[in-house]
């Protein structure tokens, strides 16, 4: 009975988050502290089933509307499920504002906490990949050529799908940036392929050094 109470606690908390915070910046809303006391009710959750599904909504509301707090949250809860598809997602928003260190900073969590199974293996190159991204939307289109050359390198045999993705962002990037001709090349053809869409390169293989 208690876990329900506190599950019905928690769902009615993101319903009015959802519903004060909708199109504000998250600081401008009580977004961030009501996340924190859902946080609050879900740990408290006796099942570790509620608890660990409650923490799950609550974190993936957090990578949207507070970052940093997701963050504390990871930290706090270091036996959560998908701790590295989380740090994965907060990348993805650092890269969004050019943010290098701090998308740096979610790939070595990834890299400190899970190396070797097959999901942190792909969060990690999702991370990194990430990391590209941040590096084309502050301007370093070589440093982000580079890292796609890496999970190139990494990955021949099965690339993953943050290849492109990443690729996709990085022409988006150069567009902003002015470099018209680049950014056409690095649009992936009905095969998923790129040009060299590096400044002043002719169209071919990307490539780069490993670093």
């Amino acid at each position: 009975a208690t876990a329900r109470i506190g599950i019905a606690v928690f769902i009615t908390t993101l319903f009015h988050i959802v519903g004060t915070s909708a199109g504000e910046p998250p600081k401008s809303t009580p977004s961030a502290k009501l996340l924190v006391e859902a946080r609050t009710i879900a740990s408290a959750l006796s099942e570790p089933a509620d608890r660990s599904s409650a923490l799950e909504s609550i974190l993936l509301t957090q990578v949207s509307l507070d970052p940093a707090g997701a963050r504390e949250t990871l930290k706090s809860f270091s036996d959560l499920p998908n701790r590295s598809n989380h740090f994965a997602s907060l990348a993805s928003v650092y890269a969004t504002e050019g943010n290098i260190d701090e998308a740096e900073r979610m790939y070595a969590e990834i890299r400190i906490g899970d190396r070797s199974s097959r999901l942190g293996k792909l969060a990690a190159a999702n991370a990194r990949g990430y990391v590209a991204v941040a590096y084309a939307n502050a301007g370093k289109m070589e440093d982000a050529f580079r890292i796609v050359s890496q999970l190139r390198d990494q990955f021949r045999e099965t690339p993953p799908a943050i290849i492109s993705t990443a690729m996709t962002a990085i022409a988006e990037a150069q567009a902003r940036h002015g470099d018209i001709p680049g950014a056409v090349r690095a649009r992936p053809d009905d095969a998923g392929r790129h040009a060299d869409a590096r400044p002043g390169r002719r169209p071919a293989g990307v490539a780069g050094s490993a670093r």
